[in-house]
């Protein structure tokens, strides 16, 4: 089990972030987005990866744009690039494809294709993903992908797939994909390819699925340049930033056992499919008898356990010195058992998960194509 900067399962936590996405709640989005940099975790790494679970394949020009967010983000760790990539994702077309068919880990095919002359012009190791490909099949397209990333490595993969679509349509540039592959920012190229696979039969023609037209530019910030003559992306200065740096800024500031009065929204009580870490214990109330002990994983905790020399036994007991236990007590204790219940509520409550992934996605996502209004915050 892993807990957050405000003890919030961390996998519920990422699950709420994505939903709240889903369901276009621009101010939640970025509060459970801030949790998790206030955590220490990596908020770049997983907002690729609900850009490729969820938004790669109607949206594959999103790209150019999480790199150039990311990088100024890195630079100059302006939270307002995380706001806006939430903000583009939740004006963006969702997709489940991705998702769904790349945790289908017990997937056996169920299809042999019939081979014809043109599929000689590939190597025999890469015929069943190519056949999978042009049938549409996506459990099969999944399955066979992930057997020649493995075993034969994911660059010849590549190659082999930008090699069939050029075969499909002679006519298309391949350009802007061999560069998107070459400036990848994650290192997962099975997550990668299937997006790209996916993307590009959701598009029907490759070109429509790669056209970055205007959309790139070389300028160190923001700028006109982002503007794209097809109105792309939409980009915001929310007064929601600065509410919740402070809000944060003023959590680290002020360090005592009501900190988790801070807490300002509930883990959802319905999950989509995962494998939830709570249900590796008898009862979720037994991790917060021992909170501290599940914060050993959390960037934000360690460098505050480092700091008094805190560590754990193999019954979870603290070992430590104890002028400096008392101490880090006197800062950090949360004394979760004397929380008021609704505090305790919105991170130990009962959750459903509904594990069918397009019964969960059709119940969650909203259809609707809101363009939020700003001013309203």
């Amino acid at each position: 089990m892993k807990l957050t900067e405000l003890l919030y399962p961390y996998d519920e936590v990422i699950m709420s972030l994505i939903q709240s996405i889903f369901k276009k709640n621009f101010e939640e989005s970025l509060y459970w987005a801030w949790e998790l940099i206030y955590s220490g975790e990596d908020i770049i790494f997983i907002l690729n990866e609900i850009f490729l679970d969820f938004y790669a394949v109607y949206n594959p020009y999103l790209e150019r744009l999480l790199n150039k967010l990311n990088k100024l983000y890195k630079l100059y760790s302006n939270n307002n690039c995380i706001a806006n990539i939430i903000y583009n994702f939740i004006n963006s077309k969702a997709s489940i494809y991705v998702f769904k068919y790349k945790n289908n880990l017990d997937y056996k095919p169920k299809y042999i294709y019939k081979k014809k002359e043109w599929i000689k012009q590939f190597p025999n190791i890469f015929h069943p993903l190519i056949l999978s490909i042009k049938n549409k099949n996506y459990n099969n397209i999944s399955y066979y992908l992930r057997i020649c990333c493995h075993k034969y490595g994911s660059e010849l993969t590549h190659l082999n797939i930008i090699k069939y679509f050029e075969f499909l349509n002679k006519n298309c540039d391949t350009d802007e994909i061999i560069k998107y592959w070459n400036n990848r920012y994650s290192n997962d190229d099975f997550h990668i390819l299937l997006s790209l696979i996916f993307s590009i039969l959701q598009n029907k023609n490759m070109d429509n699925a790669i056209n970055y037209e205007n959309i790139d530019c070389n300028c160190d910030y923001e700028c006109e340049c982002y503007f794209d003559n097809k109105n792309l992306f939409k980009f915001i200065e929310t007064p929601l930033v600065e509410k919740l740096n402070k809000h944060y800024y003023s959590i680290h500031k002020n360090l005592n056992y009501l900190k988790l009065h801070n807490r300002l929204y509930s883990t959802h009580n319905t999950l989509g499919p995962n494998n939830y870490d709570r249900y590796k214990y008898d009862n979720i109330n037994d991790i917060y008898d021992n909170y501290l002990y599940y914060t050993t994983n959390t960037p934000s905790w360690i460098k505050r356990l480092d700091k008094y020399n805190i560590s754990f036994d193999d019954n979870k007991n603290i070992i430590c010195n104890e002028d400096l236990l008392d101490l880090f007590n006197e800062n950090f204790d949360y004394e979760f058992d004397e929380q008021p219940l609704y505090i305790k509520n919105m991170s130990n409550h009962n959750i459903n998960v509904i594990n069918n992934y397009d019964k969960w996605f059709h119940s969650i996502y909203n259809t609707l194509n809101i363009i939020l209004i700003i001013d309203e915050y």
